[in-house]
């Protein structure tokens, strides 16, 4: 192995424990990773390092096969103008940043709290129903940017994210694998003080995460056209 292919693998290995929250701020890492060694690894690998990076957490994100499928589609084909040479690397890493600025990150957050605690959870069939229409509820919040990856978000993690050490010794942090019954109902409280406070209607709301990824990205390209 060279130096350069231990670099990216140590790097990548370290991104993707993270988790699945940070999804786009993995990317961008990944990104980086790419653009440091770009003269020598070419466009193609460089694209498919972006792509496999994205996969590999979304396969770990709990999503349905169908939402997994719209969220790598966008970041599949922004790989794909890459590596034929229509964007550079630094513009790959503009539209990185945009999207780890939009609403992806907490939608991740409240994917995560509905698949891997609610649905877990010993609550009732009627009372998971509620949880998980109150978590629909923050996440259309999040969608509209009437929440932001502010105190709330922080709030949030702070009781599903615990500090771990990964395979080769970094630390780093990682969801836990179960929340007490306590933490949970402070995850639906923060989750319904903050629909309340944006207003959100008190019933079922999809969340769209690929719809996320694809308005981020056609935001950050026109922003570049305009500079």
């Amino acid at each position: 192995m060279t130096e350069a292919e231990g670099k990216k693998k140590g790097g990548a290995g370290k991104a993707i424990g993270i988790g699945c929250l940070v999804v786009i701020l993995i990317l961008a890492i990944g990104g980086f990773i790419v653009a440091k060694n770009i003269k020598k690894i070419g466009r193609s690998v460089g694209a498919a390092a972006i792509t496999k990076i994205a996969e590999t957490v979304v396969d770990e994100s709990g999503l349905s096969a169908e939402e997994k499928a719209s969220v790598m589609k966008p970041i599949t084909d922004l790989a794909g103008e890459f590596k034929a040479g229509e964007m550079t690397m630094a513009q790959v890493g503009a539209i990185m940043g945009k999207i780890a600025e939009g609403p992806l990150v907490s939608l991740i957050t409240v994917k995560a709290i509905e698949t891997k605690y609610i649905q877990a959870s010993s609550l009732s069939a009627a009372d998971k129903q509620d949880a998980l229409k109150l978590a629909s509820r923050y996440g259309e919040a999040c969608a509209r940017g009437l929440i932001t990856a502010n105190a709330d978000d922080q709030g949030l993690n702070a009781i599903i994210m615990a500090d771990t050490t990964d395979s080769v010794g970094d630390k780093t942090t990682k969801l836990k694998d179960s929340l007490s019954s306590a933490e949970l109902q402070q995850c639906l409280a923060i989750m319904k003080a903050g629909a309340d406070s944006a207003n959100i209607p008190d019933k079922m709301h999809q969340l769209d995460m690929g719809k996320a990824i694809s308005d981020a990205i056609a935001k950050a390209k026109a922003e570049q056209k305009d500079q």
